[in-house]
């Protein structure tokens, strides 16, 4: 699976108008499934086990 990193140099974040704790998840074939800011009402925390459930359960959801 594809992770897309930011650089100093590129400021790729900025360029999409995004925060760099937001998510953008894809289908097999480029197309943007979900986009979780992590100010919306899912919670994307990584640390929490509510935030960590509901990004793993997007990702298998695409996955399939």
């Amino acid at each position: 699976m594809p992770v897309f990193q930011d650089v100093d140099t590129v400021k790729a974040w900025e360029l999409h108008g995004i925060s760099k704790d937001d998510f953008l998840i894809y289908d097999k074939d480029g197309k943007l499934l979900y986009y979780l800011s992590i100010s919306g009402p899912t919670d994307t925390v990584l640390q929490s086990d509510a935030g960590f459930k509901a990004v793993l359960d997007l990702l298998l959801q695409v996955a399939k």
